[in-house]
């Protein structure tokens, strides 16, 4: 028959193990208690609310301190008096910041719409106590304000616009008015218009019968073919004309080359008149031609040569 196994140091291990598991558990409650500052101390705060009441808060409410969260809403009673009174519990680190002069602000996180929450103001004046302190809770103005001044500026655009609105209506019923006039310019303009066109079409003139007349219709259109023919036999000259016009500076230049030489060939026929005159006063009196020519026709002579 075999023997039983026998554990040695049974109830250490079992200890042991006990031990490790409890540690554990104490370890993570230290850190969850730490990471909910379950170990920090905290603070008790009164808060005392206006007349129309607490705002929407409610208990739990957060508390807010230079963009973190410290702490919460605890309660919110009503005293023998009739006052709405609460309370709130703040972090011992930023109770630094809360003073007497602090104000707890009511907001609301969606600006108008969500949760009511509360901001803390950063105060300047004495310490508060680690209890029993109190501080005033007010509504925040600010957005009461933005929101205002929002409404005043759409109230004056609205305005604006509906006296822009008022007044286009304005003109155009004047000017609805004025075109259904029957003695106003548009409508004598177009009885005008309405005539001349009865008159163009029924009338003794051009205008009815070229309207009227196919056949004329048809001479007056060949009789614009031959016109527009007309114009591109103007526009060649015209371009011809172009041509000569531009050619004339040439032209020009050399008459006034030309008339430039005629003082060197009226010089230079002078030159042989005088020569010639000198000529003919030598053959007057070579012996061999002198008794054949008379006085006479010697000055006949000279008077042409000269």
């Amino acid at each position: 028959m075999a023997k039983k196994f026998k554990f040695r140091y049974v109830n250490e291990i079992v200890g042991a193990f006990v031990m490790l598991v409890v540690l554990l558990l104490l370890a993570g409650v230290l850190v969850a208690g730490r990471a909910q500052h379950w170990f920090e101390p905290m603070y008790d705060i009164e808060l005392q609310f206006p007349p129309e009441g607490s705002m929407d808060l409610l208990k739990g409410a957060e508390v807010m301190l230079l963009g973190a969260r410290v702490g919460s809403v605890q309660d919110i009673s009503v005293d023998d008096a009739g006052n709405i009174m609460g309370s709130i519990r703040v972090r011992g680190s930023f109770m630094r910041f809360v003073r007497k002069d602090s104000i707890a602000l009511v907001k609301k996180k969606m600006v108008v719409t969500g949760d009511a929450y509360i901001e803390l103001t950063r105060g300047t004046g004495a310490e508060l106590p680690r209890s029993g302190g109190s501080i005033a809770c007010e509504k925040d103005t600010e957005i009461m304000q933005m929101l205002e001044e929002a409404l005043e500026r759409l109230e004056k655009e609205a305005e604006h616009t509906l006296g822009l609105v008022n007044r286009a209506i304005e003109e155009y019923t004047t000017l609805a008015g004025a075109m259904n006039d029957p003695a106003g310019n548009l409508q004598q303009m177009l009885a005008s218009a309405n005539g001349l066109i009865e008159d163009l079409r029924s009338g003794p003139g051009l205008p009815a019968k070229i309207l009227n007349d196919p056949g004329m219709a048809q001479e007056v259109e060949g009789l614009l073919g031959q016109v527009q023919e007309l114009m591109t036999k103007v526009n060649a000259m015209a371009s011809d004309l172009q041509a000569v016009s531009a050619s004339l500076p040439e032209l020009v230049s050399t008459v006034a080359d030309e008339v430039d030489d005629l003082p060197v060939v009226v010089g230079e026929a002078q030159t042989l008149m005088r020569e010639t005159t000198v000529l003919m006063e030598g053959l007057q009196r070579h012996w061999f031609l002198r008794k054949y020519m008379e006085s006479d026709d010697a000055m006949l002579a000279e008077e042409v040569l000269y």
